[in-house]
């Protein structure tokens, strides 16, 4: 790797490698949500002292259909599979 580097600074490039840090201030894995949803386990349910995975997953699926309807969402890489199941 410290020649790929050096061979690019000869011609003042700078190297292709992402930055490993420091990662931004805030919640950027999605903590959040998973919180959520441990919180609205532990409350509970129509047949029980807590929540069937069914009802909290919707949380999380939730989530998911507004990131992908905002600014963020769109412009986060997507990839189209065909009808080939399993694949």
């Amino acid at each position: 790797m410290l020649q790929t580097i050096k061979a690019l600074k000869q011609v003042h490039l700078d190297p292709p490698f992402p930055l490993l840090g420091p990662y931004p201030v805030g919640d950027s894995f999605g903590y959040a949500i998973a919180i959520a949803m441990i919180i609205k386990s532990r409350s509970a349910g129509r047949h029980a002292d807590y929540q069937q995975f069914e009802s909290i997953r919707k949380l999380g699926a939730g989530f998911s259909n507004v990131f992908m309807a905002s600014v963020l969402g769109n412009d986060s890489l997507r990839t189209m599979v065909g009808n080939n199941k399993g694949k």
